[in-house]
């Protein structure tokens, strides 16, 4: 990240709650938001597609991550990107089944044992 002094001695270009290294500074509640909204996403996407396998998982948390990029960036075409991105990698994922239908397919199941 760019940083420059102004004349004057002020810091230009900077982003608050970060250092002039662009790090984040102590006490700085950002970072924190940012990792409870990915987790929140992903918990979502965890409902919709069936993630058993732990690459499945990670796969939803980086879908979230790309989700959540494309819900605070600025410009339109890094919310294209990264929605592009998140639905790229929630194709490779299994839906899961909607409520119903799974106890249908249970039920059917249970009845496939009893003689006819």
């Amino acid at each position: 990240m760019p940083i420059a002094l102004s004349a004057d001695g002020t810091v230009v270009g900077s982003s608050p709650g970060h250092d002039r290294a662009g790090r984040f500074v102590i006490g700085n509640g950002e970072y924190a938001a940012r990792r409870r909204r990915i987790a929140d996403k992903a918990r979502c996407l965890s409902r919709e597609y069936l993630a058993t396998t732990a690459t499945q998982k990670l796969f939803l948390e980086l879908a979230a991550q790309h989700l959540d990029t494309a819900q605070t960036a600025r410009s339109a075409r890094r919310r294209r990107g990264a929605t592009d991105a998140a639905l790229r990698i929630l194709a490779e994922l299994p839906k899961r089944l909607p409520r119903k239908r799974r106890q249908s397919v249970a039920r059917r199941s249970d009845l496939s044992g009893l003689p006819t």
